[in-house]
């Protein structure tokens, strides 16, 4: 009896020291309340729970410091392992299972201080080389986006090009077949002088082309 009212005590401390030191925390870069509620079931059905609470070396800060940690480890990891780069780094985002943030939840409160410090050191010492490799791939990407945009636009211009050389060849080809049917019905010389020289007619009103604007007359031909 004595023990079941001194584990209730321990768990009424355990609680009462993590709800001051959520009230101190200033910053919500981790889900703090979600792992608020989760220590507070833990220490109300785990004793193993309640007295990791009460170690003075662990603090719901220091766990939340952890977990946002692992969290960059694990998608920036994640983004390169399954090639889902972003146009920048500073967009890099994502969401964490609850069960994966449980887990580092309990690794923080249960691992000693040593295993702790070398666990915090391996992760702070991967994430240069993850952006690092981040920023090659988007720069990569970047650079793909932009080659594929200079063909593009390539091809268009080609297409134009090639668009307005057919245009201008049927315009010079109608102009053309309009000139000669013109020119038929043009004659510089006079209705006596077609007749005198009508086996130059044709020909002549065919090469008429500077005297369009002379009065239109009839050709004869015997």
């Amino acid at each position: 009896m004595k023990e079941t009212i001194h584990i209730e005590e321990e768990m009424k401390k355990a609680q009462e020291k993590l709800l001051q030191e959520y009230e101190a925390i200033d910053y919500t870069a981790a889900p703090v309340k979600e792992i608020l509620f989760y220590l507070y079931k833990e220490n109300k059905e785990e004793q193993e729970f309640t007295f990791a609470i009460l170690d003075e070396s662990k603090s719901l800060k220091d766990c939340c410091q952890y977990v946002e940690l692992k969290a960059q480890v694990f998608l920036f990891q994640q983004c390169i392992n399954q090639n889902t780069i972003p146009e920048a780094l500073q967009c890099l985002g994502g969401t964490v299972s609850k069960k994966e943030v449980f887990q580092w939840v309990e690794d923080y409160y249960f691992l000693s201080d040593e295993e702790m410090k070398m666990q915090i050191e391996s992760d702070k010492k991967s994430i240069p080389a993850l952006k690092a490799e981040l920023n090659r791939r988007i720069a990569e990407n970047k650079n793909a986006k932009n080659q594929n945009n200079t063909n593009k636009i390539e091809q268009k211009n080609t297409k134009k090009d090639t668009e307005k050389k057919t245009t201008n060849k049927r315009e010079k080809k109608e102009k053309n077949t309009n000139q000669i049917a013109l020119d038929f019905h043009t004659n510089t010389s006079d209705t006596k002088s077609a007749k005198e020289h009508n086996t130059d007619t044709t020909n002549c009103c065919l090469y008429a082309e500077k005297e369009l604007l002379l009065p239109e007359v009839e050709v004869y031909a015997e």
